[in-house]
C-alpha cells in the first residue's frame, strides 16, 4: 500500500513538472573509448581536465580507475574506468559525467571528448 501511495506521488509531481520550464541542462554524462585493458585512460582525462583549468580533489595520480575534479563548486566532472557489460575478452569503458550547475553540462562533457579523443593514444 505504501509503495503505490508513494508511485502515486511521484506520478503526480512528474506530471506537474512537464507543464514548467525545461531546466538547463545541469548534468551529462557519456563514455568514452580506452584499450581494452584501459591503460592510460584516466590519466589522459586527468590531463584533459587539468589543462582545461579544473583541480582534482584528490593528489595526480592517487585514484586508480576513478577521477574526480571540479572547476569551482557547481562546475565538476567524475570518470570512473570499468569494464563493458560485454563477453570476453574483458574490455575496459571511461565514463564520465559533468555537472554544470549554470547549465552547459553537455557542451562541457563535449569538450573534454573532444581533447580526450585527440590525446588519448
Amino acid at each position: 500500500m505504501v509503495a503505490r501511495v508513494s508511485l502515486l506521488v511521484l506520478l503526480l509531481l512528474l506530471m506537474m513538472n512537464q507543464g514548467a520550464a525545461q531546466a538547463p541542462d545541469v548534468s551529462f554524462s557519456l563514455t568514452l573509448p580506452t584499450r581494452p585493458d584501459g591503460a592510460r585512460a584516466i590519466a589522459t582525462l586527468e590531463a584533459v581536465v587539468i589543462a582545461m583549468g579544473a583541480h582534482l580533489t584528490y593528489a595526480k595520480g592517487d585514484a586508480t580507475g576513478l577521477l574526480d575534479a571540479a572547476w569551482d563548486p557547481a562546475t565538476a566532472i567524475t570518470g570512473h574506468l570499468r569494464y563493458k557489460d560485454v563477453g570476453p575478452p574483458p574490455a575496459r569503458e571511461l565514463s564520465i559525467a559533468c555537472i554544470k550547475v549554470s547549465g552547459g553540462a553537455e557542451a562541457l562533457c563535449r569538450e573534454v571528448e573532444r581533447r580526450y579523443l585527440t590525446q588519448y593514444r
